[in-house]
């Protein structure tokens, strides 16, 4: 599992890409320190919050709200709207951290879009991992 280079890529093409096409403004352009630290906010905090509030509900509230589904149409649920709700979740806590940068509606998506970014990155390299070889972890990240 090479995990370093694919980290690395992620992180060079979303670092060196898109805070500049994101972050357009030509006057009162965000500073890039706190993107970078919202940015690290989407990367490592946001993705073990999102890990432990679905394991959290997971375990206690849908074994007792979806106890009597299949299996396989509670692990439906479980991907298709508990983990997204939970993710989002997980990336907007962080933006709390940056209200005092937050002046206008632009800067506001602004941070958000790079909270998503650095839960993606991290998202990105956990999928690739799941295959057996290269040509299956290069199918997942396609998909």
């Amino acid at each position: 599992m090479d995990i370093i280079p694919e980290l690395t890529y992620n992180l060079d093409t979303e670092l060196n890409v898109y805070p500049d096409n994101i972050n357009s403004e030509i006057i009162n352009r965000e500073k890039y320190i706190p993107l970078l630290l919202c940015y690290l906010w989407g990367m490592f905090p946001a993705v073990i919050l999102s890990l432990f509030i679905y394991e959290y509900l997971d375990k206690t509230l849908l074994d007792r709200l979806l106890f009597n589904l299949p299996e396989n149409k509670r692990e439906l649920i479980n991907v298709s709207i508990v983990a997204s709700i939970v993710e989002e979740f997980s990336k907007g806590i962080g933006l709390f951290f940056f209200l005092k940068n937050i002046d206008e509606l632009e800067d506001g998506l602004i941070y958000g879009a790079i909270s998503g970014l650095g839960f993606a990155t991290i998202e990105n390299v956990l999928y690739s991992q799941l295959g057996e070889n290269s040509g299956e972890r290069l199918f997942i990240v396609i998909i």
